[in-house]
C-alpha cells in the first residue's frame, strides 16, 4: 500500500522531485524508519473502517516482520499481533493467521523468543482468563489466544526438529522417506506448512524419520526444545 503510494507520487511529480523529495526518505533517519512504519500501520489497523484496508495492513505487517533488524520492536510486534487478532473482520483474522503470525513466529525464533516469550505470554494470558472465569469468562479472548497458539504449533514443531540431538545427522542422500498424508493437518497457508518452515519437504522427511527413531529408541534426554514442550504444554 505504501509502495503503491510512492509509485503514484513518482509518476505524478517526475524524476526531479522524486530525486529531491522521495529518494532521501529511503536512507535518511534509517534508525527510526521501522518505528515510523509500524506506527503508521498501527494507526491504520486501529482507525480505518474498511476491512480490505486493515487486511492489507496485516499482510504488510507480516512482510515487515521479515525485514526489521531492531530487536526492540519485538514487543510492539507482539502487541500488534494481539491487536490484529481482536479485529471484528473475519478476513482480517484470516490474514493474521495466514501471514502475520507465521512471519512474527519466524522472527521470534530468530530472536530465541518463541519458547522464552511468545508462547509463554499467550499461555499466561489464557491462564489468567481461566482464573478470572468465575466472574465471567471472556470466551472471545480465550478463542483468540487459543487460535494464536494453534497457528504457532507448526513453527514450534520446526524448532523442536531443528534443535534435536539428531539434527546434525539429517543429510539428504539416497531415497527420501515418504511423509504420511495424515501426519500434519492441512496448513491454512504455505507459511504455516512445516516443510516450508524447515526449508523443503525432503529435509522435513529426513528429520521426521530421525525424530521417530529418537523417540522410540533414545528418548528425550538432552532434547531441551522438546522437554520444554512437554513441561510447558
Amino acid at each position: 500500500m505504501i509502495l503503491t503510494g510512492c509509485v503514484a507520487f513518482a509518476r505524478h511529480v517526475g524524476p526531479t522531485r522524486v530525486e529531491a523529495e522521495l529518494l532521501p526518505q529511503c536512507w535518511e533517519q534509517k534508525e527510526i524508519r521501522s518505528s515510523l512504519v509500524l506506527s503508521m500501520l498501527q494507526q491504520m489497523l486501529t482507525e480505518d473502517k474498511a476491512d480490505m484496508v486493515r487486511e492489507a495492513v496485516v499482510k504488510s505487517l507480516g512482510i515487515i516482520m521479515g525485514y526489521i533488524d531492531d530487536t526492540d520492536k519485538y514487543v510492539q510486534g507482539f502487541e500488534l499481533m494481539i491487536l490484529a487478532l481482536g479485529d471484528p473482520s473475519e478476513r482480517v483474522i484470516s490474514a493474521v493467521h495466514q501471514v502475520f503470525i507465521p512471519a512474527f513466529a519466524a522472527w521470534s525464533t530468530e530472536l530465541n523468543n518463541l519458547q522464552s516469550h511468545l508462547i509463554p505470554t499467550l499461555l499466561d494470558r489464557i491462564e489468567k482468563l481461566l482464573r478470572d472465569g468465575e466472574h465471567g469468562l471472556d470466551e472471545h479472548k480465550l478463542h483468540m489466544y487459543l487460535s494464536a497458539l494453534q497457528s504457532l504449533t507448526p513453527p514450534l514443531f520446526a524448532v523442536v526438529l531443528q534443535n534435536a540431538p539428531f539434527t546434525s545427522k539429517a543429510k539428504l542422500h539416497g531415497e527420501v522417506p515418504l511423509i504420511e498424508v495424515t501426519r500434519f493437518p492441512r496448513p491454512a497457508s504455505p507459511l504455516q506448512d512445516v516443510a516450508v518452515i524447515i526449508g523443503s519437504r525432503e529435509q522435513l522427511a529426513v528429520l521426521l524419520q530421525l525424530y521417530d527413531y529418537q523417540l522410540e529408541h533414545e528418548g528425550t534426554t538432552g532434547w531441551e526444545s522438546l522437554l520444554w514442550v512437554v513441561n510447558q504444554l
